[in-house]
């Protein structure tokens, strides 16, 4: 896996500087602080580009997505169970943890 490092000014948002991907790359992980616009980025213009399964922590960010970008054909909100419809370019859900990813792992002794 390869790590690309992206160093923003004081001033700038995500979608104001180039990012190139690996159109190989199946699985991109974007990490940067809250109000660098990673969700605008994403649906703005690499869902443009791409077909995205746009993973999210928490339902507020569905539900806040769902308001912004509720006149887009392209996009499917998918939430405890529900989907509006048949899944088009950009596909928003929530990523739940997975139960025991995080737990400690025993250890059994000899």
């Amino acid at each position: 896996m390869e790590t690309i490092r992206y160093q923003l000014n004081n001033d700038q948002h995500l979608s104001d500087i180039h990012i190139e991907l690996d159109d190989q790359a199946y699985i991109t992980h974007i990490s940067a602080d809250t109000g660098l616009g990673k969700s605008s980025w994403v649906m703005d213009k690499l869902g443009k580009q791409h077909n995205v399964v746009f993973a999210v922590p928490q339902r507020a960010q569905i539900t806040q997505l769902q308001a912004c970008y509720a006149d887009r054909d392209d996009v499917t909100f998918y939430y405890g169970g529900h989907l509006d419809e048949e899944p088009t370019g950009i596909i928003v859900y929530r990523l739940r943890p997975v139960a025991g990813l995080c737990a400690p792992v025993p250890i059994s002794g000899r």
